[in-house]
């Protein structure tokens, strides 16, 4: 039996498994790299809702404040509904981060499995050709060759 076999089959099954949590760690650094990603521009997004919505109550009291009417009735149930629609546009922001968020976890999660098994798979594989090696130089130590 060659020393140097089984040793360059451990290193080679070494060198697949540390590759397989290298794309481990790069899986999860992807991944938080999306979340922040998100998170930026969830919060741009809400700052250009913020100034639409200060731009609309603005000239919503100027209209207002030009006309000599109070700000009462009519025009403050109209900036009420503005409002209440600001307030309904930044929860659905909300939610559709939390929902992106939600399915890139479930997606790097799933990944991150999959690399596990194949680091897995890798190691029986390894194994199982370390002990096949042995086999066939017993059979051909024993058949003389």
């Amino acid at each position: 039996m060659a020393w140097f076999m089984p040793v360059m089959m451990a290193v080679s099954t070494g060198i697949s498994i540390m590759g397989h949590k290298q794309n481990i760690k790069s899986i999860k650094t992807n991944l938080a790299w999306k979340k922040y990603e998100q998170k930026i521009e969830a919060l741009h997004t809400k700052t250009k809702l913020a100034k639409k919505q200060a731009k609309l109550l603005s000239e919503q009291r100027a209209s207002v404040s030009g006309s000599g009417i109070q700000f009462t009735g009519s025009p403050l149930i109209n900036a009420a509904a503005d409002m209440k629609e600001y307030y309904d546009d930044l929860m659905w922001l909300e939610q559709g981060v939390f929902i992106k968020g939600m399915k890139d976890d479930a997606e790097a999660t799933s990944l991150i499995a999959s690399e596990y098994y194949k680091a897995g798979d890798t190691l029986i594989t390894g194994a199982m050709g370390y002990a096949d090696y042995k086999e066939t130089h017993k059979t051909a130590k024993e058949k003389g060759v």
